[in-house]
């Protein structure tokens, strides 16, 4: 006899979403907010030339101009979405400088040299920088009240100094810099000290933990072509696939998850890896959801691991896109009806690993 009645409403599913262009051949997704409501990076105008954007789900593309010129791109946004930073050319003969952009605001440039704004602190009041000086890169600190800041610490003789991350409390910063054997060495600074992880021959980093303790990127194994993906725990290198070439490009908050892109016979593909699952091809993973979609890298992730930004190809355009990957939509409602008892049943999914 049937004593009750099972009805599942709303079943849930993972979501892809596409940030378009303003009518060019290509966009890609740089970063995203913590709570996966903005995403950023630049695109391609009909016109040819690249603009920053910012994309929510509500208001879809919005271009953030240019400091004059005719190109901007954004790397890199605060955690609480506010801010957003990167690089644009100006009306001066395509003189390319650091760029800090808010709705209150607009787009405004940051001081008068050249260089390239990398990422912000969690409310967008630390800015990392990476500023064209004698002909070489110098990574910065820049904040409203006192300007820029070079970091300092670096093996003496280093060369170029790149800034490519920070944490949320702006304490920490990791990149890389070249040495004078002319190799990149990946690095950690804080308060003044740089730390130098270990490598194989070179490294990059481009990823860091909320707290600074884990960084991530990629290290040389025989060519700048033969690379793999690395996170370094406690100062300690671990290759996290020892075949395949790769870049980690981000983590979640604890380095639990990390995210980038790895080469295939196809090409380029995105990847996730989980200290729980290991290495996962995330067009295999979620292959029901994309059809004849590829994602070719993804760039960011936020900090509980729930959103993905990146890249890929949009068949419904067939022209590369961001995309924003949603691998954990709002809980369905289970309601269980039986004669006499009634029970209400909410659950959440965890984090795909």
């Amino acid at each position: 006899m049937l004593l009750g009645i099972l009805a599942v409403f709303a079943q849930d599913a993972p979501r892809l979403y596409w940030t378009g262009t303003f009518g060019g051949s290509r966009s890609e997704a740089r970063g995203v907010s913590g709570d996966g409501s903005v995403v950023v990076g630049w695109t391609m105008t009909a016109g040819g030339q690249r603009r920053a954007f910012r994309w929510t789900q509500d208001e879809g593309l919005q271009d953030l101009g240019t400091l004059g010129g005719n190109l901007s791109e954004a790397y890199g946004v605060s955690r609480d979405g506010r801010v957003i930073v990167g690089i644009s050319t100006t009306a001066q003969g395509g003189f390319s400088q650091p760029f800090r952009w808010s709705a209150e605001t607009g787009m405004r440039p940051l001081g008068t040299l050249q260089g390239q704004g990398r990422g912000a602190s969690g409310d967008g009041s630390i800015i990392i920088a990476n500023l064209a000086i004698s002909s070489r890169l110098v990574a910065h600190r820049w904040t409203e009240p006192g300007g820029y800041e070079r970091l300092t610490g670096f093996p003496e003789g280093a060369l170029d100094t790149v800034a490519t991350c920070i944490t949320p409390d702006g304490a920490a910063i990791a990149g890389y810099y070249r040495d004078t054997n002319n190799r990149f060495r990946p690095f950690r600074w804080r308060n003044g000290t740089v730390e130098t992880l270990p490598t194989t021959t070179s490294g990059t980093a481009f990823g860091i933990t909320d707290d600074g303790a884990i960084v991530v990127g990629r290290v040389e194994i025989s060519s700048p072509t033969d690379s793999r993906p690395v996170r370094w725990r406690n100062s300690q290198m671990e290759i996290l696939h020892d075949s395949l070439r790769g870049v980690a490009l981000a983590t979640n908050r604890d380095g639990t998850l990390i995210v980038g892109s790895y080469t295939t016979p196809l090409g380029e593909r995105a990847f996730l890896w989980s200290e729980q699952g290991g290495w996962i091809d995330l067009n295999q993973r979620y292959a029901s959801l994309l059809g004849n979609a590829i994602l070719f890298s993804a760039t960011d992730i936020t900090p509980d691991g729930r959103f993905i930004v990146g890249y890929g190809l949009n068949p419904e355009t067939n022209i590369t896109e961001g995309f924003l990957l949603d691998t954990i939509p709002e809980p369905s409602t289970l309601i269980i009806l039986g004669f006499g008892l009634g029970a209400v049943s909410l659950w959440r999914r965890k984090a795909p690993v």
